[in-house]
């Protein structure tokens, strides 16, 4: 299985080189390809990286030429992932578990879509996310009975909700770009991919395992983090109902009225 790691990052100087560091030494193990999208970063991101990919850590950077967002970015890094398997994604401020290569080299991989758990990391605490006890295959009933969770506690009932910690299989991503990142939405842009992918996915997979280590500072910092969309507009606030039409695609296209 040859995996690509799609990284987006903007402004991330102070975490960059450890988010590298976290998915580099897979190279030396696995069949990894990585790909940075830098979305115009105006700090010294584009220096980090540049040095990362000079000492084989990683295999491409992207320049944006003007800031493009998040789902482009992620779009672009798609299309440069297209000789994988499968393809997953990394915010420039997250961490990939260091246990996470040698897990899917013991496991039976074969979901269209394959889910993990994953983590909030608070200054030094963290918060674990753990949706099933144990591996399994999810069927239409599961997803529908999450969808209906979702739609009572969307914040609760967060699986689905993020599209990092996930393998997506790349040749179902590629068959239609209708499954890319809708690039018109800046907020919960991940939660519509997800849901229309699953919409797209004959088999969803579930490994109980930590893969994915999400970063939230403390108070006031977390107003710069795009998860948050304090600096968007209304419009954009109510981006989540995007989100919910897919969802509601989903239950009609299997059985639900």
């Amino acid at each position: 299985m040859k995996l690509g790691i799609v990284i987006t990052s903007y402004n991330n100087q102070d975490t960059l080189e450890d988010v590298i560091k976290s998915v580099a030494d897979f190279k030396k193990k696995k069949q990894i390809y990585i790909v940075l999208v830098d979305d115009c970063s105006t700090d010294s991101t584009i220096k980090i990286a540049n040095h990362a990919k000079k000492n084989n850590q990683i295999d491409v950077i992207h320049l944006n030429k003007k800031n493009l967002g998040v789902s482009r970015s992620r779009n672009i890094g798609i299309n440069l992932c297209q000789n994988t398997d499968y393809v997953t994604f990394l915010d420039g401020d997250d961490f990939l578990n260091s246990r996470f290569s040698n897990i899917i080299s013991k496991k039976k991989i074969y979901g269209d879509l394959i889910a993990f758990n994953f983590n909030y990391l608070y200054a030094n605490k963290i918060s674990k996310n753990n949706f099933y006890n144990r591996d399994r295959k999810l069927v239409v009933g599961d997803i529908k009975k999450y969808f209906y969770n979702y739609l009572v506690k969307p914040n609760k009932n967060s699986l689905f909700t993020t599209c990092w910690g996930k393998l997506y299989k790349t040749k179902i991503l590629i068959s239609g770009k209708n499954i890319y990142f809708d690039e018109k939405l800046y907020l919960c842009e991940d939660t519509d991919f997800v849901f229309r992918f699953l919409s797209k996915s004959k088999s969803v997979q579930y490994i109980n395992f930590p893969m994915y280590s999400h970063t939230l500072a403390l108070g006031k910092k977390n107003f710069n983090k795009a998860t948050f969309g304090t600096k968007l507009t209304l419009s954009h606030q109510m981006s989540f109902l995007a989100a919910v039409e897919s969802c509601k695609k989903y239950l009609i296209k299997n059985g639900d009225d």
